[in-house]
């Protein structure tokens, strides 16, 4: 049986095993969850290239996909695609999230850099969603798509 370590495993048993009290800082590997709730009520008019402003995020903030979704409340409508970022890389937390007939989805869907090295971000940030070329289709009006977004500070 072989074993796999974390990195961060690694330092922490290094730590123990040369009794150093080096042990990594456990709040730079996680720390305290933050959670921002947010809904947004889209019309008949949503089209290809809108965008949803979501929230602003702390300097610091790392957002963690895998705990952060996007919810429709009803079916849109239309089969809605939604992108999640910030003005330097639009689809940084979330690539073509698909929404149709309600229910929810996790940003970590479509994303696997983001799951595995999540930015720090460098400045308050506005986080937002764009709605992709053929992504709107015929949105029903007032439709509520709800967001969480999950974030620790470090």
């Amino acid at each position: 049986m072989a074993n796999f370590d974390s990195s961060f495993y690694t330092a922490q048993a290094l730590a123990i095993a040369t009794s150093s009290g080096d042990a990594p800082n456990l709040k730079a590997a996680g720390g305290e969850v933050q959670m921002i709730h947010a809904t947004i009520t889209l019309t008949s008019a949503t089209a290809d290239a809108d965008l949803l402003r979501i929230c602003y995020l702390p300097k610091s903030a790392k957002v963690i996909p895998s705990l952060s979704k996007v919810q429709c409340h009803a079916d849109p409508g239309t089969t809605l695609v939604l992108d999640i970022g910030i003005s330097t890389d639009v689809d940084l937390f979330a690539d073509g999230i698909v929404l149709s007939g309600g229910g929810a989805v996790a940003f970590d869907a479509n994303v696997c850099l983001q799951a595995r090295v999540p930015a720090q971000l460098t400045a308050e940030t506005l986080v937002y969603a764009t709605i992709p070329t053929s992504g709107a289709g015929t949105v029903t009006d007032g439709s509520l798509v709800t967001f969480w977004i999950a974030y620790t500070l470090g």
